[in-house]
């Protein structure tokens, strides 16, 4: 009996104990779905293929490679591609760093398969010598595309020695743009000695006639210039680009006021005179429009002073767009300088005297939104391309006034950004190769994105990367013109560069997006000012880029000092305060410098744009920029100075909007 009633007791107990096993376990189901939301509560969900193989990709774009390890154990296949047609190891190439590709590839992946577009995986690591290592030793090729993409990243002398080792060439086999012309063409000078040094051929031409030693001269280094024309390359070749522009490495240097590299040129027997295209440019009209006095002086020795453009304008025609400046008195001292007629500037249309106060303020903007609008819609109609000013910008302005409840023209945003975006597409692979777009152009696409709220996606991305490969050794994003004042500044560039990539970085790249940004930041502390506008783009770099407050404060008295009395501020010294010098100054003092819109010097500002405004909602800006392309109207005010105005009217509305609240969305 006591036997029986023990056994039972044991039995009871077990039973208890096992309850308790089971009980325990659902206790620790429920934990790990608490404290993982996003886990599938379904099993069978969780092993769906297609739910895998998505939560696979999107691992691998985060960087997670705790997620993409438990994936793999789940079942998710390596052989399956995303929805652009991509392979795993190529989007690891794109957004991870080496050691999630060392995981994918000794999972299985294949790492030669090519994207939907043909392109090789290893086109995708250029710009990370440990990724490139990890295909090579698997067997990657190495062809012509391989040298040249690699060679168009600044910094690039162990990727192309690598690359060399497997096989790389460093002349392509047929003519085209050679890896030499890309190294010049970035100034990396380390890269061009190691190029020229297993034979490349420095008098290679493209179709066009583009050669290495122009490449070398739009970059500015004198160093790679001096290699060049040491191995022979020819000083007078002329390029004959799109639309006829002509290019030669004299014009090219003077029109971006190389002086050293002018100066190099003209020692190994450059022609200063080469004069043509549609606008009958040469060395001496470009550098016209430049700052640089040494080039101006260098030039003088040799140049036809006489020269004039396609409308007769004079190089003291051009200078004088910058005020009276040191190289108009140059010109002016210049036996037989003159200045010719010109074409007659647009009449101005009256401003607009009211008082100031929120109410103008908002009228102001609400004059400036429908032409800026309507320009955007009719400069894709008519040039069927993205433009910095009347889409990028806009964007920013048209995303500032959605969040102020101020009124879009919902119908024309919806259409120019999907406009936008579908031209980014069309470039998707030249950009992940770090071409086919104008450089500073893909910043303002970014910001422009942004500010309307457009979630990342395949083109973000694209030109992202494209960030990546176009920043210089040195920390800054180079223009590659100049016209002046909205594409000549690298601060410009440089400044909208760190938005951008903050904007749209993927979770997998944030630390080495980060030490871009770093290293940006670190060029912008370092690197004197000239105008005001590098004044104000360097005060937006260092905000965005959050340096020290100490440092940012001194960027700001730095700006504030050029306020005029009037309230606004100018381009250059020896000009008139404008809208764009004005509004650019008062956007970077609130966004960046945290001045307030309540402070004396911001609001003097607002009342020198109020003040100034055009009857029809814009602010007339003269150019200072020598064109390059055919002119065609958008339909926005003040004729051929319409792009610049355009541009100085985003900027001069976003600082007014500055002053507006912000309307609370949830209400």
């Amino acid at each position: 009996m006591m036997q029986r009633t023990k056994r039972s007791l044991i039995t009871q107990l077990g039973l208890a104990l096992l309850g308790l096993l089971v009980l325990f376990g659902i206790w620790q189901i429920l934990i790990r779905t608490l404290d993982n939301p996003a886990a599938d509560s379904s099993t069978e969900k969780q092993l769906d293929p297609a739910v895998l193989d998505k939560k696979l990709f999107t691992a691998i774009r985060d960087g997670d490679k705790a997620q993409v390890r438990e994936l793999l154990q789940l079942g998710a296949k390596l052989s399956n591609r995303d929805e652009s047609g991509d392979t795993v190891v190529m989007r690891a190439a794109l957004h991870a760093d080496a050691e999630m590709m060392r995981i994918l590839l000794e999972a299985g992946a294949d790492g030669l398969a090519r994207s939907s577009d043909n392109t090789p995986p290893l086109l995708r690591t250029h710009h990370d010598i440990e990724k490139m290592r990890l295909l090579l030793d698997r067997g990657a090729t190495v062809d012509d595309f391989a040298m040249l993409a690699a060679a168009s990243v600044p910094g690039c002398q162990e990727a192309l020695k690598l690359l060399v080792a497997h096989g790389g060439k460093a002349n392509p086999s047929a003519a085209a743009y050679t890896p030499l012309m890309a190294a010049a063409g970035t100034g990396d000078f380390d890269a061009v000695n190691y190029l020229l040094s297993i034979g490349a051929n420095v008098k290679v031409q493209t179709p066009t006639g583009f050669t290495a030693l122009i490449a070398g001269a739009l970059s500015g280094n004198p160093r790679v210039v001096a290699t060049l024309l040491e191995k022979g390359a020819e000083v007078n070749v002329v390029a004959k680009l799109e639309r006829g522009i002509l290019q030669t490495p004299v014009g090219v240097a003077a029109s971006m006021g190389h002086a050293e590299c002018l100066k190099l040129l003209l020692a190994a027997g450059a022609d200063v005179n080469v004069q043509g295209g549609p606008f009958n440019h040469c060395a001496l009209l470009g550098a016209a429009t430049t700052p640089s006095q040494e080039t101006m002086k260098i030039l003088l020795t040799k140049a036809d002073i006489a020269a004039t453009d396609w409308t007769g304008r004079t190089a003291l025609d051009w200078a004088e767009r910058s005020g009276d400046t040191e190289i108009v008195r140059m010109l002016r001292q210049v036996s037989g300088a003159k200045k010719g007629d010109g074409p007659a500037k647009p009449s101005p249309v009256p401003a607009i005297n009211i008082p100031v106060d929120e109410t103008a303020i908002r009228k102001a903007i609400t004059r400036a939104l429908p032409p800026l609008q309507q320009s955007e819609q009719k400069i894709t109609e008519t040039r069927s391309c993205v433009s910095c000013h009347q889409h990028g910008l806009v964007s920013m302005v048209v995303g500032m006034a959605r969040k102020r409840g101020l009124p879009v023209n919902e119908k024309i945003a919806g259409d120019e950004r999907a406009y936008m975006i579908k031209d980014m597409r069309v470039r998707h692979r030249s950009l992940l190769l770090g071409t086919g777009i104008d450089p500073t152009l893909s910043a303002h696409v970014l910001i422009g994105l942004s500010a309307e709220g457009e979630p990342p996606r395949r083109v973000t991305d694209a030109l992202v990367h494209y960030l990546v490969l176009r920043q210089r050794i040195e920390g800054r994003w180079q223009q590659e013109n100049y016209r002046p004042p909205d594409e000549a500044s690298d601060f410009q560039f440089t400044a909208l560069a760190i938005r951008g990539l903050q904007a749209y970085a993927s979770k997998g790249r944030k630390q080495e997006i980060a030490a871009h940004i770093e290293r940006a930041r670190e060029w912008l502390e370092r690197t004197p000012t000239g105008d005001v506008v590098d004044k104000g783009f360097q005060l937006l770099g260092l905000g965005w880029s959050q340096a020290a407050p100490e440092v940012i404060q001194k960027a700001v008295q730095s700006l504030l000092k050029e306020q005029r009395e009037e309230g606004g501020w100018s381009q250059l010294p020896t000009l008139d305060s404008d809208a764009y010098a004005t509004g650019l100054a008062l956007y970077a003092l609130h966004e960046a410098g945290g001045l307030g819109v309540d402070q004396a010097s911001y609001k003097r500002g607002l009342e020198f744009l109020v003040r100034t405004q055009k009857a029809d909602g814009s602010w007339f800006v003269a150019s200072r920029s020598f064109p390059f392309v055919e002119y065609s109207t958008s339909g926005f005010p003040h004729g051929r100075d319409q792009f610049i105005s355009a541009s100085a009217t985003c900027w001069a509305t976003m600082a007014l909007m500055q002053s507006i609240p912000v309307v609370d969305s949830k209400k």
